[in-house]
This record gives structure tokens, C-alpha cells and sequence, in this order.
């Protein structure tokens, strides 16, 4: 996996256009609303993050660093927890909306925001952290050696990281004929980063363009068939993609050791006729996977969590 991007600059400032724009305000209350159908994924996920940190038995002046802390609904939880903690995250709103969120905690000195890109300098102590939270922020992170680097400087020794990212290859997208073939091109030609479900994306945006770029503008790559799919996001931002191994072998690069690990949902269906079908299969996939009767499920859930020790 490629650890630094090409056009740093513009990824930096496409990303904070992004998560300042006032589109990003839903993420202050709707996208984590049990009436947003799609919320159960990041609930349960959030939660299992929770979980690890509750299990790692800290002592209530442990200080806790989170990267892309968004509107702050996992810093208020951890903030209940006792502990220390400050978030940072690009968006001068989203950090505005966490500090509401954790008012009481501000007060107090026992919680704070940075307003900052989490792949710069932190203007925090060397070693003075016991653990760092990422949950689905390292996917725009284009310089990882630069963000492990400042995570690692300010973690104290034999601290922790736990990490939740979004799975390339979730069950959810093996399902739908074209999002399988997108994925199978994912893994045969290794992509790093995410490319719109369209037949002209796979063929113009994948490996595979050395072939097909030079008729990205012909009659039949424009066709309703080859585009249907196709993300004309505003902002071009390269998001980059993991699986379990991936993020384990960028753990292992940076010196943590895995010491847990799980996943989390694998269909979140909306209210229809066959809503108690696939939430049940959900359930039971769940299940599976919680008890370790079928560990390998994790490869195939929408999030992966890992937490890992600091070597």
C-alpha cells in the first residue's frame, strides 16, 4: 500500500473543503440518529470500540487521543468514561458541534478540540497519551508515515491504538454483480483507493486504465449502462480503502502489535418487505463472529476494529 500520495497539497485542502462544507453538518446529529436507517453500522461500531477501550482496564487519569473526532458523539462517551481527552479533526464545525456536545467536560479542563489535520504536527506533549481512537478517518489520510509518526510520538510507552475502518471487501458489496466485480479488481490488482461502482470507472480509474483511459470520452463509455454508478463528487479527494490484512500489515509496519480484533454489521437494510430476512442474517452473522465460533467473519464485515500495543 502506498504510504504517501502524489499531490499532497490538494488532497490536504480538498479534504478540509470537504468536511467544512455545510453538507458535513448532518454529521452532527441525523447520520448517528437511530431514525437514519443507516446509522446501525456506525452505532455498532462505535461501540465496539468502546468495549476494547473499557477492556484495556485504565485508570481514570488516562488521557485518550482521538484522530478525526467528527461531532463528537464517541468523545462525550469516552469523556463518561472517566478518562482524559482530546479530539482533532480538520472541521472547524464539526469540532465546534463536539465541544456542545462535551460542555461539561470543556469546563472542567478534562476535554478538549484541536481544529487541525491529523497528518501535521499535533501541538501536544511527547508521550502523554494511553491510547489513540481512530474510527473511519484514516481513509483520507494521504501521508500515513506522517500521522504514525505523531501518533507514535505522543502515545507513552506500551499504550495502545485502536483503529475502525470501513472493509473493502464487506459482505454487503460481494452481493450486487457490479459492486463484486468492482471488488474482485480491487484485489487482483491491489487499488489503494476507492473507485465508483460505474463500468467506466473500473476501466478508466482502476490499474486498468494503461488499457482503457484512451476511450474514457468515446460514445460507448458515456452510455447510461457504462456510467450508471458513477460518483461526480465535487471534490477530488483520493479515499483510501482497507481490508483486515491491509490495516494489519500498516499496524505491523508502524510497530503495534495486534492484540484484538473484530468486526461489525454486515447489512443494514431499510424497512421493507424484506427487512426481517437480512437484519436477521445480520443478527446471526453477528453472533458468529462475537463468540469466535467463525472468526474469519471480521474479513467480511462493514468495520473492521483492531486494537494494537505500541511496541
Amino acid at each position: 500500500m502506498k504510504l504517501k500520495i502524489s499531490n499532497q497539497e490538494i488532497q490536504d485542502q480538498e479534504v478540509k473543503n470537504w468536511w467544512n462544507d455545510e453538507k458535513t453538518k448532518k454529521w452532527h446529529h441525523f447520520t448517528y440518529d437511530q431514525n437514519n436507517y443507516l446509522s446501525g453500522h456506525l452505532i455498532l461500531r462505535q461501540k465496539k470500540v468502546l468495549d476494547f477501550l473499557k477492556n484495556l482496564n485504565l485508570p481514570e487519569s488516562a488521557k485518550i487521543l482521538e484522530l478525526g473526532c467528527g461531532a463528537g458523539q464517541t468523545a462525550q462517551k469516552i469523556c463518561e468514561l472517566g478518562f482524559e481527552y482530546v479530539g482533532i479533526d480538520i472541521s472547524k464545525h464539526l469540532c465546534d458541534e463536539s465541544e456542545k456536545k462535551c460542555e461539561k467536560y470543556v469546563k472542567l479542563g478534562k476535554a478538549s478540540f484541536l481544529n487541525q489535520s491529523i497528518e501535521k504536527e499535533y501541538l501536544l506533549k511527547d508521550n502523554d497519551f494511553d491510547v489513540c481512537v481512530i474510527i473511519g478517518s484514516m481513509q483520507y489520510v494521504g501521508n500515513l508515515e506522517k500521522c504514525f509518526s505523531e501518533i507514535r510520538r505522543t502515545l507513552k510507552k506500551d499504550s495502545y491504538i485502536i483503529v475502525c475502518q470501513a472493509n473493502m471487501y464487506a459482505l454487503l458489496d460481494l452481493i450486487y454483480p457490479r459492486r463484486l466485480i468492482l471488488r474482485l479488481i480491487y484485489f487482483i490488482f491491489n487499488e489503494d483507493f476507492l473507485i465508483s461502482p460505474s463500468f467506466k470507472s473500473m476501466l478508466c480509474d482502476s490499474k486498468l486504465k494503461n488499457i482503457f483511459k484512451r476511450f474514457e470520452n468515446s460514445k460507448l463509455m458515456n452510455t447510461k449502462f457504462m456510467t450508471k454508478g458513477e460518483d461526480n463528487w465535487k471534490y477530488k479527494i483520493k479515499k483510501r480503502m482497507f481490508s483486515y490484512r491491509r490495516l494489519k500489515n500498516i499496524l505491523g509496519y508502524f510497530n503495534f502489535k495486534i492484540i484484538n480484533k473484530t468486526g461489525a454489521t454486515f447489512f443494514f437494510p431499510k424497512k421493507n418487505i424484506f427487512y426481517w430476512f437480512w437484519n436477521s442474517l445480520d443478527l446471526i452473522l453477528q453472533k458468529l463472529l462475537d463468540l469466535r465460533i467463525l472468526p474469519f467473519l471480521k474479513s467480511f464485515s462493514d468495520n473492521i476494529i483492531i486494537v494494537a500495543k505500541k511496541k
